[in-house]
């Protein structure tokens, strides 16, 4: 126990790290010097507070924690650690679960983690600029700011003189979904972007991405723009601003451009710079040249764009030998084929649209068995409408039959996962970490054969585990129990683009399918992990 208690940080924090969340929890208890390491480094350095009961459970904790750092003399059943100083990322997130946010809450919430570096407050409709304000007057190192889908947010937020030092240093910044948040002009700069999301609602909103770009196109890595509004006769315009955005951009590696007006897209020349290409929009003649054109990309996400297959084949072919990830959803009627796909020879992550037939599948197994990381596949109906659901036919008795060895993740949703094919999920995949399927059983299974059978997954971190409407059925008290909730809300995180990978500096799935309104036929109510309530050392 000597020696325990003398092992330096760093060493620690790499012990601990190959834990998972209840063995990190046992560490508390251990000594001081791994109390210290796991509460600053794991317990407390990342919050997800998905719904108000953690949210005011950890609120009191720090409150409580305060008062006794104030009054030392006093007897409490809280330590007088300074738990919010090691909080440097705060996920305010919501998720379908009951989250009430107030100016009251998030200042409190500031003030404590002084030390925040990374806000992400997604979906929030309470949001108001003034609260986002003091939060910013409170944290003064943020760099990392995601809102996006707080709807009713503005840029004055940003405005405030509290927030100069925090404009000059941001290197993140999400706005998509805030529909009105940038004005026709603005007047702030942010010299030190790397990754900018916005959208844009009219044909004004293309002056502000220019001068936003220009501010920082020094620095700007990853830009993603996703216009939505009415078509008109102004909208021609749209190209040339696309065009002129791309002009000075030495950097930029990530360029994702989604647009859903009816446009055909006019891009002359993307940068040559760009290992990331996203594309959800129709292509122009002079776009597809362009797509041509690029080399050495990393990953490719192609979403109706209706670039002809003979033009896939070019890219693929000049891309096979650097390309991980391919995205693919161009309609089921032009299903990707061995000859597109045999080029890339290094691809670790395929999401793509499942045809029914054998043949799709059989393909990616010759080709990527013992390759592929990250399989997952989309699908072209209505997802939130049971009726509309018409599963293929054998897909996992076809993904079942022999194993998949270095597969980390699947998320299958237009396939049913029987009883039988059940039990072999684990031998099919048995490295996997996160999962995501519909099951269809004529009967519940009970809590506990649940947590045995989700215990033969050894390497498992997160569950997507949703069911097939179409049939009645018992609910056991596992789908609202803590250990699905647990996994479900890791899968999330997940889901959500913020699992990258292990080079950790490129997303591994294409944000724009996985943004809420995109989530797939059926996600159950889901809970987070709350903070530990625990009393750590003194």
């Amino acid at each position: 126990m000597s020696k325990l208690a003398t092992f330096p940080h760093e060493l620690l924090t790499k012990i601990i790290s190959h834990l998972n969340n209840v063995d990190i929890l046992n560490c508390v208890y251990i000594n001081r010097n791994w109390n210290y390491v796991a509460c600053a480094y794991f317990l407390y350095r990342n919050l997800r507070l998905a719904n108000t009961q953690t949210l005011n459970a950890c609120l009191d904790m720090m409150d409580q924690t305060a008062l006794r750092r104030n009054s030392p003399g006093q007897h409490s059943e809280y330590s007088g650690r300074n738990y919010g100083a090691y909080v440097k990322s705060v996920d305010l997130s919501y998720d379908g679960s009951n989250m009430v946010l107030d100016e009251y809450k998030l200042t409190r919430l500031a003030t404590h983690c002084h030390n925040l570096e990374s806000l992400n407050i997604r979906n929030s409709h309470d949001l108001r600029d003034k609260w986002v304000a003091e939060i910013l007057k409170r944290c003064p190192r943020l760099i990392h700011i995601n809102l996006s889908g707080c709807g009713f947010l503005t840029s004055r937020c940003l405005e405030s003189n509290n927030a100069v030092k925090i404009r000059q240093n941001l290197q993140v910044l999400n706005t998509i979904f805030c529909y009105r948040f940038w004005p026709t002009s603005i007047h702030m700069t942010f010299p030190s972007l790397t990754d900018l999301k916005l959208q844009v609602m009219d044909m004004s909103g293309f002056t502000v991405v220019r001068q936003l770009v220009a501010a920082c196109s020094n620095s700007l890595q990853s830009l993603a723009i996703i216009w939505r509004y009415r078509l008109s006769i102004e909208s021609v315009f749209a190209s040339a601003s696309i065009n002129q955005v791309l002009q000075n951009v030495p950097k930029l590696k990530k360029l994702a451009l989604d647009c859903q007006t009816g446009e055909s897209l006019e891009v002359y020349h993307f940068p040559t710079t760009l290992d990331e290409l996203q594309l959800y929009c129709l292509c122009a003649k002079v776009t597809v040249a362009a797509v041509e054109n690029l080399r050495n990309l990393k990953r490719l996400f192609l979403n109706y764009t209706f670039i002809s297959q003979a033009t896939i084949q070019q890219v693929l072919d000049a891309n096979g030998g650097t390309l991980e990830a391919l995205g693919y959803n161009e309609g089921s009627g032009r299903p990707l084929t061995k000859e597109l796909l045999a080029p890339c020879v290094n691809l670790r992550s395929l999401q793509t649209t499942l045809a029914p037939g054998p043949s799709l599948i059989n393909v990616i197994a010759d080709l990527y068995r013992q390759r592929l990381e990250h399989l997952s596949n989309k699908w072209e109906g209505h997802t939130y409408i049971p009726s509309a659901f018409k599963p293929i036919e054998g897909l996992w008795e076809l993904l079942t039959s022999s194993p998949w060895p270095r597969i980390r993740s699947f998320d299958i949703v237009n396939a049913v996962v029987t009883k039988d094919i059940l039990y072999k999920l684990p031998e099919a995949f048995p490295n996997v970490e996160y999962l995501g399927f519909i099951v269809s059983l004529e009967q519940d299974l009970s809590p506990d054969e649940w947590i045995s059978y989700f215990s033969l997954f050894s390497n498992l971190k997160g569950i997507g585990l949703r069911q097939d409407l179409r049939i009645p059925y018992h609910v056991s008290e596992f789908w609202n129990g803590r250990y699905l909730k647990k996994f479900q809300s890791a899968y999330q995180d997940w889901s959500m683009n913020e699992q990258v990978s292990t080079e950790d500096i490129c997303p591994i799935r294409n944000p724009f399918d996985t943004w809420p309104q995109t989530m797939i036929l059926h996600t159950m109510s889901r809970d987070t992990q709350s903070t530990p309530t625990i009393q750590p050392l003194q």
